[in-house]
């Protein structure tokens, strides 16, 4: 049991928390990403290590699009090929909208976690 609760803390981590939220497959169709306090923590967490205020104040925004499906995330052709794409492809395709956020979702899910 004490391996299992070793493994699953490790898995808790805001990195993974950051790689589940922007996983394209993993977000509901046509529906926001609901996010618990756990998530929520993870995020903000992990972005206020990485970046300055301003910049979270902009990946906020952005995260919100995505989150929200507004722009080329609400768009056909970009539900299509979540399922057909590689996440990091996926975002290069269909988030330069959201420019900071697509740099911190492709080094997020290009990594071996």
């Amino acid at each position: 049991m004490e391996c299992f609760d070793c493994r699953w803390s490790w898995f808790k981590k805001p990195i993974h928390i950051v790689a589940h939220i922007l996983h394209p497959l993993w977000k509901p169709k046509d529906q926001p990403i609901v996010m618990n306090a756990e998530m929520t923590d993870g995020w903000l967490g992990y972005i206020q290590k990485v970046y300055s205020i301003d910049e979270c104040e902009i990946l906020q925004d952005q995260f919100d699009m995505y989150r929200n499906g507004v722009g080329r995330f609400s768009n056909e052709l970009s539900k299509s090929h979540i399922a057909k794409c590689k996440p990091v492809s996926w975002w290069e395709r269909y988030g330069d909208n959201v420019p900071l956020l697509q740099s911190l979702a492709c080094r997020v899910l290009s990594q071996i976690l």
